[in-house]
């Protein structure tokens, strides 16, 4: 519940590098407030499909979110359809508290590509990625792991 009030506030201002009561939060530059409003709807789904984010966010140190522009050369635009997608990188504490220590995830920095296009999804590589979230389907051979999220097609409309 404590990372559902951090990223709504996230949403809403965009600049957040502190919380008051010791918890990371995400930071992510300015944007417009068409892509505030997609970013907040896209947040919301990920904290529904990843259910460890709200478990384990007090073991996160700092995180950090960016709307990336699929390039040409990007196989996740030509593959996936990605046109415009999120990066959030998660640093996870050294000294960790509520993790699981069998998740092996203590100091790693996990990065989660999410998109819309033909394949909605959170996609990441990491095993500790797909023990953080919850929600993945473990894949544990460095491949792309996804957690098909339908209602991330509204990140097609980021500009």
């Amino acid at each position: 519940m404590k990372f559902l009030m951090i990223i709504f506030a996230l949403a809403f201002s965009f600049s957040v590098t502190a919380a008051t009561d010791g918890l990371a939060t995400i930071k992510m530059d300015d944007t417009s407030e068409h892509n505030q409003s997609i970013v907040k709807e896209a947040i919301s789904h990920l904290l529904k499909a990843c259910p460890g984010f709200n478990t384990y966010w007090e073991d996160v140190e700092s995180a950090k979110l960016e709307i990336w522009k699929g390039k040409d050369w990007d196989y996740r635009r030509k593959d996936f359809g990605w046109k415009n997608y999120l990066v959030l990188e998660i640093i996870i504490k050294r000294d960790t508290k509520i993790i699981p220590r069998k998740y092996q995830v203590s100091g790693h920095t996990l990065t989660y590509y999410i998109g819309g296009g033909n394949r909605s999804s959170i996609l990441t590589k990491k095993i500790q990625s797909q023990y953080f979230c919850g929600g993945f389907q473990l894949n544990d051979n460095s491949a792309d792991a996804f957690l098909f999220v339908p209602a991330m097609i509204i990140l097609d409309e980021l500009q």
